[in-house]
């Protein structure tokens, strides 16, 4: 391996880190924000009007949705990133990515912004406020 490829297997076994930093953190702030905002929400007083509860749910679902569309194109990339890892170390062909928990990372996320996007059109369509 040159010093070229070396520079370049470096690179993109950054970036395969920096990707997977973000897989694992980018559900962690859609759980925490997304769930203080629907608790929030949900205990707010009785006075308080509908809309800006109903603002707050849409807030949820918008903040999940592309939270989750973000960790669909950081996963696809952190597979780009390990193709390339493994065609520069040619010379071993030992590398194995095991990506089972991204893969249920991103199937979390999914679920979490379906059930947003349930519990949006439920309170829009019924009183769930009472």
């Amino acid at each position: 391996m040159n010093d070229l490829e070396k520079l370049e297997y470096e690179q993109a076994t950054e970036d395969w880190r920096h990707r997977d930093t973000l897989t694992w953190q980018i559900p962690a702030v859609l759980i925490v924000v997304g769930g203080v905002v629907v608790a929030e929400a949900f205990k707010m007083p009785a006075g308080t009007p509908i809309f800006i509860k109903h603002v707050l749910l849409l807030f949820a679902l918008g903040l999940a949705v592309c939270l989750t569309v973000a960790l669909t194109q950081n996963i696809y990339l952190q597979g780009k990133s390990c193709e390339l890892i493994k065609e520069l170390n040619s010379e071993t062909k030992r590398l194995e990515f095991k990506r089972f928990g991204s893969w249920a990372l991103l199937i979390l996320s999914w679920a979490i912004s379906i059930f947003l996007c349930v519990l949006c059109v439920l309170s829009l369509s019924c009183n769930l406020w009472s």
